[in-house]
């Protein structure tokens, strides 16, 4: 890499092929091609899209998909304005990596085509990865998109795509609400106890959820004022997490009636 510091793009170009086959330098072309991109972007020069796709290519297959994604976006645009035909292979490039990435621009990306075709395209390999991220439960990356594409695509979606996107997201949110509430009953259990590295741990795995724990919290704190004898350790561990994730939530008294208790948390759930 030092020999290279001073190299011309050039060198750099048939430096960063030569390695393409490589497995054991992937990291070492990577940088290549960032000098590169570097290189044209201050000169402007003709073959800066090339380059940049190369480098997101490059990122992409090193589980980079973000980052791949900004410099397949950007050869797409400049190869889209010369009207050079390998723009729609790139554009295909760059929208795969920004499903790789979860990212809600890759319905920007699918709204701005003016090809039908590769709209299309585009549309299905969405879908499909919604699907994949079903099967690998991650239900706020399906709320994020789907939800984009209802707003997004509203004028390109037909009217079996615009009901699967919104089945898409329903049953992600009852999937996710369900684990949310199994995340948080196996932390409460945890929130008291000898162990600190344990209870610390709850703590921190609650706080990180957010106001998506608060339902269930207060599902569990029921749980907890309606059973003999009251756990008042826990009690109190359960509402300083609901009154730290949910500040609205005002008014419970620890030395009120446990009935009183009972009717305010039945309040919050109904509201």
């Amino acid at each position: 890499m030092k020999l290279l510091g001073k190299a011309d793009p050039d060198s750099l170009a048939r430096t960063a092929d030569a390695l393409a086959a490589r497995p054991d330098a992937v990291e070492e072309r990577i940088k290549i091609l960032q000098k590169l991109v570097s290189l044209q972007e201050t000169s402007k020069a003709a073959g800066l899209p090339t380059a940049q796709r190369k480098l997101g290519q490059a990122m992409v297959a090193a589980s980079q998909p973000a980052e791949g994604a900004v410099h397949l976006g950007k050869a797409c645009l400049a190869l889209g304005q010369a009207k050079d035909p390998a723009a729609g292979a790139v554009w295909r490039e760059w929208v795969r990596a920004l499903l790789a990435a979860d990212d809600p621009g890759v319905v920007g990306a699918i709204a701005a085509q003016g090809d039908k075709a590769l709209a299309a395209q585009g549309m299905a390999w969405l879908g499909e990865h919604l699907t994949e991220l079903d099967r690998r439960k991650s239900y706020a990356a399906i709320l994020l998109l789907a939800a984009e594409a209802q707003k997004g695509l509203a004028g390109r979606l037909s009217e079996e795509q615009a009901l699967q996107l919104s089945d898409a997201r329903q049953q992600a949110l009852a999937k996710q609400q369900a684990d949310d509430i199994q995340r948080v009953a196996q932390a409460v259990g945890k929130l008291v106890g000898n162990d600190e590295l344990a209870r610390k741990k709850a703590q921190a795995d609650l706080q990180a959820m957010g106001d998506r724990a608060v339902r269930p919290l207060l599902g569990e704190l029921l749980k907890v004022l309606r059973t003999e004898p009251l756990n008042v350790p826990l009690e109190k561990a359960i509402v300083a997490i609901v009154r730290e994730s949910a500040p609205k939530l005002t008014g419970y008294d620890l030395a009120a009636g446990r009935e009183d208790r009972v009717k305010l948390v039945e309040k919050w759930l109904a509201d």
